[in-house]
């Protein structure tokens, strides 16, 4: 039977491209990246070995995690789940997670280059707790399904009720012989469903997936079509170089009503006080967008803020952009220098404030 890496090595031998995400190889495009853009809406298929799970067991792992992280966790029954960052002291975020409750375990869904974080900061803090934390990386992998069209392609392999989950349900299939879990989210800027598929199995689910209809696509899709829908990730625009507030996703990842937890007072009075120095952006430029993803951005001579990720969108033929910008100067319309070489202009199109609650 096929191992994923030959896989990915027979799609490369027919044209795909590959990049480097963390240690992880993955297709960036199987040649066509127009057409794989056009996919996406619908039923696109892709690989996400780059997020992993780690599995939180143990009597106390409720209560323990509510009090290491920025949402609720005691009052989500089996089955729910949400978005959450873990903060330090300092109120800045150290990694962000998909927190899904099973039925004897917590899994926590997150970005694989985050374990070198993610994992001692956990340790650290099980004092006398009866908590396990455990990395579940070399049990399972992950697939997705992006689109209009994802739950009814799932649903037509297999009986699940994917189609009437809400956001993070958990939910069980057994699919290809296999055990499967999988949970809705909109983390690309489309509906979707994650799969977290046990390795052995990876290849034939993606077989069954794509004769179901789902077309594959390559990371650079995805990519393009979460920066035009602003949608922040892991490392890109979520480090700990910001503050929750700061990252326009107070609405989801932080609850007020839960008490006291880890960096709670700082998060807090940024609530309180409704202010941030910077606030993440949507920039559209005409200029193409090489050298766009960590350039510093400028107005008037004086540096405002920096890019982090951008991609070139063939259907506006223009480069979409994210980025961090002092918040007096993130206004829809705001005109903005990026210093690429040479530099260039800029126009913020939208801007990611958070709700007040």
């Amino acid at each position: 039977m096929q191992d994923w890496s030959a896989r990915i090595d027979n799609w490369v031998q027919n044209g795909a491209e590959t990049r480097e995400i963390g240690q992880y190889r993955t297709v960036d495009h199987f040649g066509d990246v127009q057409a794989e853009l056009k996919a996406a809406p619908a039923a696109g298929l892709c690989d996400r070995g780059y997020r992993t799970i780690l599995e939180i067991t143990g009597q106390d792992r409720a209560t323990w995690l509510h009090n290491l992280t920025t949402n609720a966790v005691r009052e989500l029954n089996v089955g729910d789940g949400n978005y959450s960052f873990a903060v330090n002291v300092q109120g800045r975020i150290l990694f962000d997670m998909h927190v899904l409750v099973d039925t004897d375990r917590i899994l926590l869904d997150l970005d694989h280059r985050w374990l070198d974080v993610a994992k001692p900061h956990f340790d650290k803090y099980i004092i006398t707790e009866d908590v396990q934390v455990r990395d579940r990386s070399e049990d399972c992998t992950r697939l997705m399904v992006v689109g209009d069209r994802a739950t009814t392609t799932i649903n037509a392999l297999a009986d699940s009720n994917i189609h009437a989950a809400a956001q993070l349900q958990l939910c069980k299939l057994r699919f290809v012989d296999s055990d499967i879990l999988m949970f809705k989210h909109d983390n690309a800027g489309l509906a979707g469903v994650d799969l977290i598929v046990p390795k052995a199995a990876v290849v034939q689910v993606w077989d069954a997936l794509a004769a179901a209809g789902a077309n594959p696509v390559g990371y650079h899709a995805i990519e393009a079509v979460r920066i035009a829908h602003s949608v922040p990730w892991p490392v890109s625009e979520i480090h700990d170089d910001v503050l929750p507030a700061e990252t326009g996703q107070f609405d989801r990842a932080v609850s007020f009503r839960k008490g006291c937890y880890l960096g709670q007072e700082v998060v807090e009075r940024m609530r309180s006080r409704n202010v941030q120095a910077k606030i993440l952006v949507l920039l559209e430029s005409r200029a193409p967008s090489d050298g766009f993803a960590g350039s510093p951005v400028e107005s008037e001579g004086k540096k405002v803020g920096v890019v982090t990720s951008a991609i070139r969108s063939p259907s506006r033929e223009t480069t979409l952009a994210l980025a961090y910008v002092r918040t007096e100067l993130a206004d829809a319309g705001q005109s903005l220098n990026v210093m690429t070489n040479p530099p260039t202009d800029a126009v913020v199109t939208e801007s990611l404030q958070r709700d007040d609650h």
